[in-house]
């Protein structure tokens, strides 16, 4: 999808938490690295292949098991970002969220998976005073989508081979999605008091060498960004916005998770609460991906009776034209297939024809009688992302899965949907 001419706000006052539309001096973010050597052990070979009378299009080849630092973090796994054969997976602590860790943390990997040879880690990052989100990389970089402890919601950049970085806050409790867009990294924040913000790649302007924090759309809930659109949702619907924050389209049923707690930052006293409210249900992640003609969003947990799981959005009307009830929380699209992380594990479906969305393969488990069957047994799934050769899935506390496709297997068995 081409990227539309950006409408861009800002002012010259100066502030250490900018709600957006302010020229700010820039912070600095050190990470630390753990040696490749300390976590070699987190990658297993899985090798998932199941005999039987029905060979699995879908094979589990390799696990990601989460970073082996301290226990206390609950790490979990968050975004996946592909570039040249390396796998960049972030991470961040459970602290204030459900079950809660005792300590801040966000964690980067960079992953070697070179053909068919073993993967590797290249590098480990690590931070205590933020949780990674997600993460981009490009222009001679990597970005990190932060919920910083004394920001909220900030953006991160590191230079390709450096640990010391340049870090933005922005409105919002956290970053949630980063999209590279005309030379600037635009970052999607917060269900409250969110909205989408740009900042030149470089994080300095040519004038004055500082970072223009510039506003797009300043609107709760936004959670994803795909070429020109906006993912959001509030309380009653989901919708897609321009990247100039000129339309919107009411897309249905609202995003809705499962999350339990969502967290608030007050910018003013720089304390952080848990939020027990209803809006909570609407902090999780989501994500969406599109072809020349169709947008996949995942919806999340759809409501009973309804079919807002994963749906499809018509470009050129911007109306859902196919949906399901399976609760999927990130989508992409790659070659034939649209890939979907779900409630019941990774599902791979043909393309959208016009009529339907044809369920091609799908992760299976054995359960407790020794019987295969459709589901997972992750923590949770929150990104899923694929370069041709690999599907990989980050799946929370599970780590991240990767899988390969067998296009020329038998038919799976179609599980309920």
């Amino acid at each position: 999808m081409a990227a539309a001419a950006m409408v861009l706000a800002s002012c010259s006052s100066e502030s250490d938490a900018p709600d957006g539309g302010e020229v700010v001096n820039n912070d600095q973010i050190a990470l630390s690295t753990l040696t490749p050597a300390s976590q070699a052990g987190r990658i297993s070979d899985v090798n998932g292949t199941r005999d039987g009378e029905k060979k699995e299009r879908l094979q589990l080849k390799y696990k990601v098991a989460p970073v082996a630092d301290a226990k206390s973090f609950g790490w979990s796994a968050t975004g996946i970002a592909l570039d040249g054969g390396n796998v960049y997976v972030s991470w961040h602590s459970d602290f204030q969220a459900a079950n809660p860790a005792t300590k801040w943390g966000g964690a980067l990997d960079v992953i070697a998976f070179n053909g068919e040879s073993a993967p590797a880690f290249s590098n480990t990052y690590v931070n205590y005073d933020a949780k990674f989100n997600g993460v981009l990389v490009g222009n001679s970089a990597f970005y990190l989508a932060l919920t910083d402890s004394k920001k909220g919601a900030a953006v991160a950049r590191v230079k390709a081979g450096e640990t010391d970085g340049v870090i933005r806050a922005v409105s919002g409790s956290s970053a949630n999605a980063l999209s590279m867009v005309n030379g600037r990294v635009c970052a999607a924040t917060g269900y409250k008091n969110g909205g989408v913000f740009s900042i030149d790649a470089n994080f300095v302007s040519a004038a004055d060498g500082k970072a223009h924090v510039d506003t797009l759309v300043l609107k709760d809930g936004c959670k994803f960004i795909d070429g020109d659109l906006v993912l959001r949702t509030d309380a009653t619907a989901a919708y897609l916005c321009s990247l100039d924050g000129t339309q919107e389209w009411n897309i249905g049923a609202p995003l809705k998770s499962e999350e339990k707690n969502g967290e608030k930052y007050d910018p003013v006293t720089g304390t952080w609460s848990t939020d027990n409210e209803t809006s909570a249900a609407y902090y999780g992640k989501h994500t969406m991906a599109s072809d020349d003609k169709y947008i996949y969003v995942a919806g999340g947990q759809a409501a009973a009776g309804s079919k807002d799981g994963l749906r499809v959005i018509d470009k050129a009307t911007k109306k859902q034209v196919w949906g399901n009830a399976t609760n999927t929380t990130a989508v992409c699209v790659a070659g034939d297939y649209v890939y979907a992380a779900t409630g019941a594990g990774l599902r791979v479906y043909k393309k959208f024809d016009g009529t339907n969305l044809e369920l091609f393969a799908y992760e299976t488990i054995t359960d407790a009688n020794g019987k295969v069957v459709a589901g997972t047994d992750a923590h949770s799934c929150n990104f899923v992302a694929v370069d041709g050769n690999y599907i990989y899935m980050a799946n929370g506390q599970s780590g991240v899965y990767v899988f390969t496709l067998d296009t020329t297997a038998p038919a799976p068995e179609t599980p309920a949907e």
